[in-house]
């Protein structure tokens, strides 16, 4: 599909606008998603620590187990979105007649480290999960 008329171009250029702005502040919301989650279970783990004779440290420590998986779950379907505006705006590039490659999204495709922010991210929920899930055997 190619775009030629001069209110298609305007239309898409505000929806890429609007759609990298979406991008970007799901970008920033993951991030804090991994900040208050790192935040809480180190509140949680500092205070179940100094508390191991308390019986509420037990269940405690397993409210930081269903919260940082419920923050994991979350932080997919925010990927899985992001996922989607990045495959529309590859579309959405590929629609006007420029160089081969050329657009941030075309680039951004074409290289083998794209992958890299996912499977961190993965990493980062799942050592977190695993570690929330063995804490409360430890105290």
């Amino acid at each position: 599909m190619e775009i030629n008329d001069e209110k298609s171009q305007e239309y898409l250029k505000k929806e890429t606008e609007y759609l990298r702005n979406t991008y970007f502040y799901y970008v920033k919301e993951t991030r804090n998603l991994e900040i208050y989650s790192l935040m809480m279970v180190g509140g949680v783990w500092s205070w179940c620590v100094s508390n191991t004779v308390s019986a509420s440290a037990f269940y405690l420590a397993w409210l930081a187990f269903i919260a940082i998986n419920l923050f994991g779950v979350r932080s997919l379907g925010i990927y899985l979105q992001m996922r989607s505006i990045e495959e529309y705006l590859l579309k959405i590039e590929s629609s006007y007649k420029i160089d081969s490659g050329m657009g941030w999204e075309q680039f951004n495709n074409s290289k083998r480290n794209r992958m890299v922010w996912a499977i961190t991210s993965i990493l980062f929920w799942t050592i977190l999960s695993i570690a929330t899930s063995v804490f409360p055997f430890l105290i």
